[in-house]
Order: structure tokens, then sequence, then C-alpha cells
């Protein structure tokens, strides 16, 4: 993932990143939303399948970019024997921004499943606070109120200590190395 516009640089609302995703990588199949934000997705090469709502559509690079609002559950993934890679930006990006550079963070330090979730529930609680993303299978607000719980349970038990200081070493990289294909075995 390189990252193109930070949303951390303090001159910029927006979070703008190129990820390329595998062949059949489908880490990223989940639905969800964003309660603060919204992404647009442009494709730069290959193809990307989404579910936005209820539709599910495959982007091009002759595609034009798709806009997802927020509230509204999305999900891309790659369906190809293909590499894909795509451009996005997260607006305001700051949260997610944040967010994402703790997933890679997890992810580098071993602590990440296949599902690219953390292997931990009170880490896994602390990186759900700062997606600002929730399954649409659950009430956000029962959603939101459990992260909280387990998030400060393991702020208790030393987690977010250990979790912020892996999230500031990749804080300033632009660009966020992690082979997503690992997660897949």
């Amino acid at each position: 993932m390189r990252v193109y516009r930070s949303s951390l640089d303090g001159d910029e609302n927006d979070f703008e990143l190129e990820v390329t995703l595998h062949p059949h990588s489908q880490w990223s199949k989940f639905p969800h939303f964003h309660l603060g934000a919204t992404e647009t997705f442009k494709v730069v090469l290959g193809q990307l399948s989404m579910m936005v709502g209820d539709k599910e559509i495959v982007l091009t690079p002759n595609s034009e970019e798709v806009i997802v609002g927020r509230n509204e559950v999305h999900c891309f993934w790659n369906n190809t024997d293909e590499y894909v890679t795509f451009r996005s930006v997260i607006s305001p990006g700051t949260v997610i921004e944040k967010g994402i550079r703790a997933t890679y963070a997890l992810a580098n330090a071993g602590r990440m499943n296949k599902l690219n979730m953390p292997r931990n529930l009170f880490e896994l609680a602390i990186l759900g606070e700062t997606l600002d993303s929730y399954s649409p299978k659950l009430p956000w607000r029962l959603q939101k109120a459990l992260i909280h719980l387990l998030a400060a349970t393991g702020t208790l038990l030393g987690y977010r200590k250990r979790f912020e200081r892996l999230v500031e070493q990749n804080s300033t990289n632009r660009k966020l190395k992690f082979d997503l294909k690992q997660l897949e075995k």
C-alpha cells in the first residue's frame, strides 16, 4: 500500500492510498460501513469486485470511480487470476488512516490471523475504535458499546500502550509494506 496524501500531516483532511490485491484475494470481502467517512474507489490496473449496498459490481481502469457514502455497506475483493491495483480517497481520513496503519503494524508484528483481524480480542477492540467500521449484521450502537468496553479493558491490561507503540512506528511511513497474501494461507 502506498500513501499519496496523509490526513495526519495536518494540511489535509483526506487520506489517499493505493492498494494492490493478490489474485483471488478475499481478505477484504467483509461487508462493513463507516459512520463518519466516505470512500472513493478508482481502479488503476486489473478488475476489482465490489459490493456497494445490495449491488455487486466490477471496476476496471475504464470504469468511473465509485463513491461509497457514509453508512453505506460495502466490501471489495479480487476475483481474478491477476493482481488488481486501485486508488482510494477516504474523507475525512484521520480515524480510518490510523486504523489502516494499525492494521499494517499488527500484521508486520505477526499479530493478525488469516482473516486480517488481530488474534487478541483486546487488540481487536482497540483497532475497532480506530477504524470507524461496523458490520451491518448487528446494530452499530451495540457494536460500538461492546468495542468500547473491550478496548477499555484492554487499556487496563496494558494492550493499548503496546498497540500505540506499534502504530507510532508506522505513523509517517508513506509506503506501508506487508504481504497480505500470507494472511490467506
